[in-house]
C-alpha cells in the first residue's frame, strides 16, 4: 500500500473463496481500494456432474434443476455408495435458494461498502442441457440483481462458452448476456 495505495486488491474468503466462508474473512479497516471476491459452484451435483475429479462426480443417474438435485424417490434405486453421496449433496434449489446462498458475502459488501465480484462461477456441459440453462439464467438473475460483477468459469475449457469442437455454444453465450 505504501507504493501503490489506490491499486485495486482483489481478496476473497478461503475453500476455494467460497460464499459460504465470507463471515470469516479479515479486510483491513478503512482501505475502499479493495474487492470483495467468491466463486460459487452450487449445487456440486449440478454444476459438477459426472466430474471426474471430485466425488460427486462418480454420481452420474439423473440430477434435477429447479427443484430437487436428486429425485428422493431415485435414490432407493441407487447403490448404497452412490446413495449415500446423492443424499449428502441433495437438496431443494431454484433461484430463491441461490440467491439465499449469497447472503454472507451481501452483507460483509453492505457492511463494508465494498463491491463485490464473482470471479468464478459455472456448471459443466456433462449436467442435462435444460437444467445447466436454468441453473445460469437463475444465477446470472441474481448477480445482475445484486449488482456483483461477475466472470464465467471459463471461457474455453471444461466449462467454456466454446464447446469441445471449438464453436461457440451460441445458446450459452444468449443465457451469459441475457438475452
Amino acid at each position: 500500500r505504501r507504493d501503490e495505495p489506490h491499486r485495486k486488491i482483489v481478496i476473497g474468503s478461503n475453500k476455494w473463496q467460497s460464499a459460504d466462508t465470507f463471515d470469516q474473512l479479515r479486510i483491513p479497516p478503512g482501505d475502499r481500494d479493495i474487492i470483495l471476491s467468491f466463486h460459487f459452484y452450487t449445487p456440486m451435483p449440478i454444476t459438477h456432474y459426472k466430474a471426474g475429479w471430485t466425488d460427486i462426480g462418480k454420481y452420474t443417474g439423473p440430477v434435477h434443476y429447479p427443484g430437487w438435485i436428486v429425485d428422493p424417490n431415485e435414490i432407493k434405486d441407487l447403490s448404497e455408495d452412490m446413495a449415500r453421496l446423492a443424499k449428502s449433496n441433495n437438496g431443494f434449489f431454484n433461484r430463491e435458494k441461490l440467491e439465499s446462498l449469497l447472503a454472507k458475502p451481501l452483507a460483509l459488501s453492505k457492511k463494508l461498502d465494498l463491491p463485490l465480484y464473482c470471479g468464478e462461477w459455472g456448471a459443466l456441459p456433462t449436467t442435462p442441457r435444460e437444467a445447466r440453462m436454468q441453473w445460469y439464467r437463475d444465477m446470472r438473475a441474481n448477480l445482475e440483481k445484486h449488482n456483483i460483477a461477475w466472470a464465467n468459469w471459463d471461457y474455453k475449457g471444461g466449462f467454456g462458452v466454446v464447446t469441445r469442437g471449438n464453436q461457440p455454444d451460441q445458446e450459452f453465450i444468449k443465457v451469459l448476456v441475457g438475452q
